[in-house]
């Protein structure tokens, strides 16, 4: 018997709510949203115009989009910055967006390059 048959509301799929409780009913760890962000804005309409077929591809398992950057010499992942209240302060909407942006938005932020 195949996993996940029995109770078909139980556990996240594409196009849940990120924070949609995990299977054994816990609040989702960061990286749990930030992957299923990505495999949800994967299945975007516009996601190949926006991201790049290459990017989908990565989307799809998790992953976030990567670009090569020049001031850094090499490839950057994109980044979800919690927006308007810090994660640090309890704030659960985030924006996409790369290291140099998230860092003029948060002071804390620094790409470090």
């Amino acid at each position: 018997r195949s996993k996940g048959t029995g109770n078909v509301s139980k556990g996240w799929k594409v196009g849940d709510d990120v924070y949609k409780p995990t299977s054994k009913g816990n609040e989702p760890a960061w990286n749990t949203v930030r992957s299923r962000f990505w495999k949800n804005e994967a299945t975007s309409a516009d996601a190949v115009e926006k991201y790049g077929a290459e990017n989908v591809a990565r989307m799809k398992k998790g992953n976030a989009p990567q670009r090569y950057n020049p001031d850094k010499g090499g490839m950057e992942s994109m980044e979800l910055s919690h927006e308007p209240i810090p994660k640090r302060d309890g704030g659960k909407d985030f924006v996409p967006r790369w290291p140099q942006d998230h860092a003029k938005v948060d002071p804390f932020r620094r790409p470090g390059y």
